[in-house]
């Protein structure tokens, strides 16, 4: 079974990483994460954790708050692309 989880983020450098690292050591496989239009250091943190190969990220320039359009995107990458059998956002 490979779990998937996605991720919609705006400004969160103070607790990305700690998200993701616990995420990843409770059983998740791969994360998807969305950033929209952050302005500190979260891009840099999620390019780290795509470098190592756990994360895809995607950006998200739109500022009208369409949350429920980017998460469903997501949720459809992680079940075409990335071989989820089971995502959880």
């Amino acid at each position: 079974m490979r779990l998937v989880m996605t991720l919609l983020v705006r400004d969160e450098e103070d607790i990305l990483e700690a998200n993701i690292r616990f995420h990843l050591s409770r059983g998740v496989d791969f994360i998807i994460a969305m950033d929209n239009l952050s302005v500190d250091a979260t891009p840099d943190i999620l390019r780290r954790f795509e470098r190592q190969g756990v994360l895809r990220s995607l950006r998200q320039e739109d500022d009208d708050y369409n949350q429920s359009a980017w998460v469903t995107a997501m949720s459809d990458l992680a079940r075409t692309e990335h071989g989820a059998d089971w995502v959880i956002c």
